[in-house]
């Protein structure tokens, strides 16, 4: 999450209450001057939490099975029977083979 992002969250109902007839994207335009107009050292402190949320991705979150190089099954309703299922199966049949 980008440094303004975090800003935004934080502020959104400010200017929430501050501009009642804003939609959505009125919010953005004006968290977004505001953003540009801070100085390097008002935004500083949301630079130094975006930092400390960073996450590592380049390792796979621990939740997710290692499938090597088998694809998952499709789910039922996904399945078709043209000719991407059949060089999927034909695919799936080597890989049981090897």
């Amino acid at each position: 999450m980008s440094a303004f992002m975090i800003y935004y969250n934080e502020v959104r109902e400010d200017i929430r209450l501050e501009n009642p007839e804003a939609n959505f994207g009125g919010l953005s335009k004006i968290a977004g001057q505001r953003w540009r107009e801070k100085t390097d050292e008002e935004k500083q402190p949301f630079q130094d939490k975006q930092a400390q949320a960073k996450v590592d991705v380049s390792t796979p979150p621990t939740y997710l099975p290692d499938l090597g190089t088998r694809l998952p099954p499709r789910p039922m309703h996904c399945r078709s029977r043209g000719l991407a299922a059949r060089a999927r199966a034909r695919w799936l049949k080597r890989e049981r083979v090897s």
